[in-house]
């Protein structure tokens, strides 16, 4: 679609030809990052923010237009018309990408002719297993009433359920896809997965010398750290817990939570309060990456995801250290940090003078920056040098790393800020 004053309808020419020769689009969606590219790794967690937002505090999405939905519903049902273009509808395989690499840099319409039948198409690969999937369409079945999306879940779950699999992060999305499913269908095997994945959880966290209270990535490893979702564990936890207050592990989540809250205000113990890199055999402010070539970026995730689960974990422990961890990594993204740069473009004091986009060669906006965008945000300097790096190039296109925008921000920026509007709600 055409986007007013920035850019025309493009990429209308995605698709997915299926082995025996047919045919379908798959235009839509989102820009994953400062490319033009599209991915399922994200795409259904952002689809599910926006879902968990709309349910969570109805009373926030206000709509500045007419239709049949609020503009969060309107956003996340955009999403997900994608995310249902992407999926075979009998066997339930999602596709991956839509993927045309880096080279292209300038504008998205400039990219293909939007016609299908010639070598710019860009054609969807790879086969994506995505629990956020199954999470919102579930979600969406229920809301909409829409038996389609309920049994496109049911789909998908067959093929991303894994009772074997001892990951962290797997059983965290398992516990959150497997409540919007017992929500929406009522059957009980789902309450029988959640309990499952919650004493997988409970079985991770672990202790060392330097701390208590961590979670590994699987019972008795060293801790876990994902400089995307550190903080989903606990936040699946905190968000059972308060949906299941009288339930028989209710009273050992909790306990966990305590020491996960012990472990986070013990790590944050600095100036900006900002929770640092551990992984037992290292601990720094910033992640570290093993040479200047490799790729890393910014951890705005990290931070976010672990103030919506603080500010969750606040509602059912009451820990006051919980909020205070929350608020101050919310703080550190929009603008209590070294440079003073609030990393949610367009609000704050100050933002960044050039963002990594291609938009930057759209007449008329050559920082690139996309209002409301969450960038990744401070690194380090150096592989060896562990001092916050922001890139202040006034002009051009600026370090990816730091600079460029991510949908994983801003999704976690949303589900925290809904938890911190209930919290103060709670307050009044």
């Amino acid at each position: 679609m055409a986007i007013p004053s920035w850019h025309e309808a493009c990429h209308l020419d995605d698709r997915i030809t299926t082995a025996d020769g047919y045919t379908r689009d798959v235009a839509g969606g989102w820009h994953d990052a400062g490319d033009y590219n599209k991915y399922n790794g994200f795409t259904p967690h952002s689809v599910w923010a926006l879902l968990y937002t709309h349910e969570q505090r109805a009373d926030l999405c206000r709509t500045i237009r007419s239709g049949p939905h609020c503009d969060i519903l309107d956003e996340a049902l955009w999403g997900a018309e994608f995310l249902r273009k992407m999926q075979e509808p009998v066997s339930g395989k999602l596709w991956d990408r839509v993927f045309s690499g880096y080279g292209h840099w300038n504008t998205p319409e400039s990219e293909t002719d939007n016609r299908f039948g010639d070598e710019k198409d860009r054609v969807a690969t790879g086969e994506a297993r995505n629990l956020w999937f199954v999470a919102s369409f579930a979600h969406l079945g229920r809301v909409l009433r829409n038996t389609e999306f309920t049994d496109r879940a049911l789909r998908h779950w067959e093929l991303c359920r894994d009772p074997g699999n001892e990951g962290l992060h797997h059983n965290a999305a398992q516990l959150i896809a497997a409540d919007e499913l017992l929500r929406t269908t009522g059957d009980p095997q789902f309450a029988e997965v959640e309990e499952q994945c919650v004493r997988h959880i409970l079985a991770c966290q672990g202790a060392d010398e330097n701390y208590d209270g961590w979670f590994a990535n699987a019972p008795g490893g060293k801790p876990a750290y994902s400089i995307v979702d550190n903080g989903l564990p606990a936040a699946s936890l905190a968000l059972w817990a308060r949906a299941n207050p009288t339930r028989n592990l209710a009273a050992d989540v909790l306990t966990s939570l305590v020491r996960y809250t012990g472990f986070l205000t013990r790590l944050s113990d600095n100036p900006f309060g900002i929770s640092k890199f551990y992984t037992g055999d290292a601990e720094s402010f910033f992640f570290q990456f093993p040479e200047e070539s490799s790729w890393h970026v910014g951890q705005n995730s990290q931070y976010l995801s672990e103030a919506w689960a603080a500010f969750l974990i606040f509602q059912v422990t009451h820990r006051k250290e919980a909020l205070s961890h929350g608020l101050k990594q919310l703080d550190w993204v929009l603008g209590a940090n070294p440079y003073g740069i609030c990393m949610l473009h367009g609000e704050g004091r100050v933002n960044t003078a050039t963002a990594h986009h291609r938009y930057n060669t759209i007449v008329g906006q050559p920082q690139g920056a996309v209002p409301g965008s969450v960038f990744n945000g401070i690194t380090r300097f150096r592989p060896e040098c562990d001092v916050p790096l922001w890139d202040m190039l006034e002009k051009g296109t600026p370090a990816y790393e730091c600079n460029e925008p991510w949908i994983p921000h801003n999704a976690y920026y949303l589900l925290a800020v809904t938890e911190l509007a209930t919290v103060c709600e709670g307050d009044k």
